[in-house]
């Protein structure tokens, strides 16, 4: 891909491109968080807070 520097430099309001965002990875990231801990809420109040970070 090329660059129009002309565009890019001398011309009003933002760049000249367009974004193409996916959520593919944002959702599975989500989705992973909203999982359960296999880890039980008393084996959780065992640790200190460098184990839980």
């Amino acid at each position: 891909p090329s660059v129009d520097w002309q565009s890019w430099l001398y011309t009003l309001g933002m760049p000249p491109i367009t974004h193409d965002f996916s959520t593919q990875l944002e959702q599975q990231c989500r989705q992973l968080a909203t999982q359960q801990s296999p880890i039980k809420k008393e084996q959780m109040n065992m640790l200190n807070a460098k184990q839980v970070a």
